[in-house]
């Protein structure tokens, strides 16, 4: 009886040590799982902001193309031409 009544002091440390643990254990799984999720996320995000990016570039290369396209059609419709048909070109031909 003796000796419980000296086991009961480390038992109780034990107790709230253990109680300790277990609280360091369910905030450590919930602290690394909320870095696998953030992780996660920012991966997701850099995926999405290299994709986007990519996009941007190609609209750029477009609207270049696209700026070639106009320059070159203005060019042509600054330039007086004469219709051959008008000038007549087009009975001599025959």
């Amino acid at each position: 009886m003796e000796e419980l009544k000296n086991l009961l002091p480390v038992l109780q440390i034990i107790s709230q040590g253990g109680l300790a643990l277990v609280i360091f254990v369910i905030w450590y799984y919930t602290f690394k799982k909320s870095n696998e999720i953030s992780r996660e996320a920012f991966d997701r995000h850099s995926q999405l902001s290299e994709n986007l990016l990519q996009l941007l570039k190609d609209e750029q290369e477009y609207k270049v193309m696209l700026a070639g396209i106009l320059m070159r059609l203005e060019e042509k419709l600054s330039k007086p031409v004469v219709c051959p048909i008008s000038r007549g070109e087009h009975e001599s031909s025959k």
